[in-house]
């Protein structure tokens, strides 16, 4: 069970009136919060004074439940203007930051029912608009009608009013009732968050719902974590994220499909985007790729066969060609020694040496023209992306390289599903899958 603590202004009807808890000592009996905070106004922290009449009471609650409670009076001797909201709302907001703060871990109760109308109003605002959680509670009359405040408080015999207190009868009447409301503040940052994963923005999901964390389970925190892993095609981070859950995002399993897939999907969310410029120079990686698996899926041509690894300075492998392999498939070198002046060099394997293969082997005339027009969207614009500074748009590649960011999209899904990818619409759509789940749970 989680620890509480409440904040209460107190009232007239406070402790006990007419035989009955008032609401700050009924909630301490139902609830039984760890800590309580008393908010005393001139007048009653006269009676505290006085009497302690709070006090005694609290702990001879306490006694009776075999319960601790940990009292706290927050003194404002100076205060007699008691129906100001604005000064309310400013110095609870003070104190129950300064709370929430030291109880870090400690679900907040408020008592809606004890004070004044400007001391309830604001607390139930405050409830309704923080960052944190806070429950607010209401407590009706035992008569359930408004009080009569006709008993007379300077002439209060604490000792006589708990001992009559009806309510110390152990089949009591629960006359507490949660505020269903919901915080209104934590409903409009929820729509906020909703829209950052529609949008694909994860981080800005995760730093909106910081905001409202406790509103909010920490499934939701660690899934969005790992939709941004997934985005950033960080899969280990993703794995550790989701390890010892339910929770399984990722659509395909099998290592070369994931990733292609999982590519293509990062490269299709930078179009809806509008990262033209991010998009553009992200395709060569993919490219290559593909290239590489059209070759070995339709041309059945392993290029790994032909070349050297060699690890560069940055420990990364790089695949080299090599003269000496290549011999074993003397067609294979010729048709590259013909096409590259002076004959293939002992150079990193890229596309543009993968296209010439797949041009002399590759029999389908759809294959070998998309694979043309993917080389041409790399020379054209990838290059010009990469050391220009220029405003990159959906137009400005339609007008350089003949086709629209969603058309380039669609060929490397051609290229995809032609070497046995197998990219369905319901992969296609599995982001969309992702963030539906995600926003379940807001």
């Amino acid at each position: 069970m989680s620890k509480k603590v409440l904040f209460s202004s107190v009232g007239g009807t406070d402790p006990i009136k007419y035989f009955r808890d008032g609401a700050m000592l009924h909630i301490l009996r139902v609830y039984k919060p760890d800590v309580v905070y008393l908010y005393l106004s001139k007048h009653m922290y006269n009676y505290h004074i006085t009497d302690n009449r709070y006090v005694y009471c609290i702990e001879k609650l306490g006694e009776l439940l075999n319960h601790s409670f940990k009292v706290h009076i927050v003194e404002r001797p100076e205060l007699e203007e008691v129906q100001d909201f604005d000064y309310f709302y400013e110095d609870f907001n003070k104190v129950i930051s300064n709370i929430i703060n030291e109880y870090k871990d400690y679900s907040i109760l408020l008592n809606v029912s004890s004070g004044t109308p400007a001391m309830k109003g604001a607390l139930q605002t405050m409830a309704a608009l923080s960052e944190f959680k806070m429950i607010p509670i209401q407590v009706t009359t035992p008569i359930k009608r408004i009080n009569v405040h006709d008993q007379n408080l300077d002439d209060y015999d604490v000792e006589v009013n708990w001992e009559l207190n009806e309510d110390n009868d152990e089949n009591f009447e629960n006359r507490c009732v949660e505020s269903k409301g919901e915080n209104q503040l934590a409903a409009i940052k929820k729509n906020v968050v909703a829209r950052h994963i529609d949008a694909y923005d994860y981080v800005a999901a995760l730093s909106v719902s910081n905001d409202i964390r406790t509103f909010l389970r920490e499934d939701l925190f660690k899934l969005l974590r790992a939709a941004n892993y997934r985005l950033q095609l960080n899969f280990s981070g993703m794995d550790t994220e989701l390890k010892n859950t339910a929770y399984d995002i990722l659509p395909v399993k099998d290592h070369e499909r994931k990733i292609i897939l999982e590519y293509l999907l990062s490269l299709n969310i930078k179009v809806i985007k509008e990262e033209y410029a991010d998009f553009i120079r992200a395709t060569t990686p993919v490219i290559a790729e593909l290239f590489e698996l059209v070759l070995k899926r339709i041309c059945n041509i392993d290029v790994n066969r032909y070349c050297d690894r060699i690890k560069n300075n940055n420990n990364i492998v790089i695949r080299r060609w090599s003269r000496e392999k290549l011999s074993s498939n003397p067609s294979l070198l010729g048709v590259l020694d013909k096409h590259f002046s002076g004959g293939i060099k002992e150079t990193p394997l890229a596309s543009y040496h993968m296209s010439v293969i797949i041009d002399a082997y590759c029999t389908d005339m759809n294959v070998i023209n998309t694979v043309a027009d993917l080389r041409n969207v790399e020379q054209r614009v990838r290059n010009l992306t990469a050391h220009e500074i220029i405003s990159v748009t959906d137009e400005w590649i339609k007008n350089e390289t003949g086709y629209k960011s969603e058309e380039i999209i669609n060929k490397l899904k051609y290229l995809a599903n032609v070497s046995g990818m197998n990219i369905s619409r319901e992969l296609w759509d599995s982001y969309e899958d992702m963030n539906k789940l995600i926003k379940s749970l807001l």
